[in-house]
């Protein structure tokens, strides 16, 4: 059996793109696990509402 390294980050702000434009809002992630085979995220919270800029 081979052990894995797993990247392990705590309470990243992810800020979404659509149609190449970054958007107001964010999404607060408690915790996100990295492997070889990608990203999982474990936890995450949003913000309450959105605003107009």
């Amino acid at each position: 059996m081979v052990k894995e390294q797993f990247d392990v980050r705590k309470d990243l702000i992810y800020h979404p793109f659509f149609d190449g434009e970054q958007r107001g809002s964010h999404i607060k992630m408690d915790m996100v696990v990295t492997t070889p085979l990608g990203n999982v995220i474990i936890a995450y919270k949003s913000i309450k509402a959105l605003r107009n800029r």
